[in-house]
């Protein structure tokens, strides 16, 4: 689990590419790894939405289900946006990505 969620850190950190919402996609499949990996959830060819509702019919702490959706509609609402992505919303997601990837390796290092 530790190297699956240091290997999404380190892409989302050093991702280059010159289309923003290429960017966005690429953090969506990384954050659905990394989600589906610390829940355990089977992963299947599932788009985030999918895994979102799995995790909610788990019954997560509230504070950990806001944390995982508020994420999720971010990187939706960038992915679906009609206009151009400004420079400032993509270095915020990455940086609230990259919170919550960490999160998720510090906890696993505790719990092993």
């Amino acid at each position: 689990k530790q190297r699956i969620y240091g290997k999404a850190e380190e892409t989302i950190m050093t991702l280059v590419s010159s289309n923003p919402k290429e960017k966005i996609t690429r953090w969506s499949n990384l954050l659905r790894t990394v989600v589906g990996t610390y829940y355990n959830i089977p992963y299947e060819k599932e788009s985030l939405a999918g895994v979102l509702s799995r995790l909610r019919s788990k019954g997560l702490p509230a504070g950990e289900w806001n944390e995982v959706s508020r994420i999720v509609e971010r990187l939706s609402e960038l992915q679906f946006s009609r206009q151009d992505i400004p420079s400032h919303d993509l270095e915020e997601t990455q940086k609230t990505l990259l919170q919550y990837v960490r999160g998720k390796i510090i906890i696993g290092n505790s719990n092993s």
